[in-house]
């Protein structure tokens, strides 16, 4: 008998036996049991883990630091929506706010109008907003714009969390230097780029009236002559991404 023959038959007996024997081969058995650890894993249940914190932006790289790198090991929910903020606060416990507007698509007057909602319905919330000190007058903006405590967004994370960790944040300007809503109502129009006498018609104030809250805006942000508050505006007009 030939070398190949005895090598076909020898091939046959070993099919032969695989078949009668029934041990099914040892690697697929292998890689059964990892798909029945997997699908059990997947269909335990896993606790919800609460937290009192959210933080809302778009900056992955910023969203890991400040979330997995607290000094307490405290956990902080992460979402990128800002739209979604008042489901978020219905949903959880939640008891201080971070955002990021500069890593979000919407305007950033946009943010901040649904910030300040936020901040007059849920009054024991603590807000802080992280912001760039660029364009000039922007933190002061920020922080004129509503109860906010305002932390620089170029810090270190060690040191953005020393801000965030403060025992009683005070927001970063007294209540009475805030915009008042009719205030903020013209200045959203102005971003919009509508004339101050129109503002002043839909507003049912005097031309004048108008003029001098704007002027008085500019001097507390120290952004005179108005040109240099004009160019803010139109920065709170764009994306806060495109800063």
């Amino acid at each position: 008998m030939s070398d190949l023959a005895r090598t076909a038959r020898r091939s046959r007996r070993i099919r032969s036996g695989l078949r009668v024997s029934g041990n099914p081969p040892v690697i697929p058995a292998f890689f059964d049991s990892l798909e029945s650890i997997h699908q059990q894993l997947i269909s335990s249940h896993i606790p919800d883990i609460r937290t009192d914190t959210l933080l809302i932006t778009a900056d992955r790289f910023l969203g890991h630091a400040l979330s997995h790198n607290s000094p307490h090991g405290d956990f902080m929910q992460v979402d990128h929506r800002l739209e979604a903020l008042p489901q978020s606060l219905l949903h959880h416990d939640i008891r201080r706010l971070i955002v990021d507007p500069i890593s979000l698509s919407l305007p950033l007057i946009m943010s901040l109008n649904i910030l300040r909602a936020t901040a007059h319905n849920h009054p024991h919330l603590r807000l802080f907003i992280l912001a760039p000190e660029h364009p000039q007058g922007l933190l002061r903006f920020i922080a004129a714009s509503g109860p906010f405590t305002v932390v620089a967004r170029q810090l270190r994370t060690r040191e953005i969390y020393r801000a965030l960790a403060a025992a009683a944040p005070q927001p970063s300007f007294p209540h009475r230097w805030r915009m008042s809503p009719r205030l903020w109502q013209i200045v959203q129009a102005m971003s919009e780029g509508q004339s101050l006498r129109s503002i002043a018609l839909v507003q049912n104030l005097p031309y004048h009236r108008v003029v001098y809250q704007l002027n008085r805006l500019s001097s507390l942000l120290e952004l005179t002559p108005r040109r240099r508050f004009l160019t803010l505006l139109h920065h709170l007009s764009l994306p806060g991404n495109m800063l």
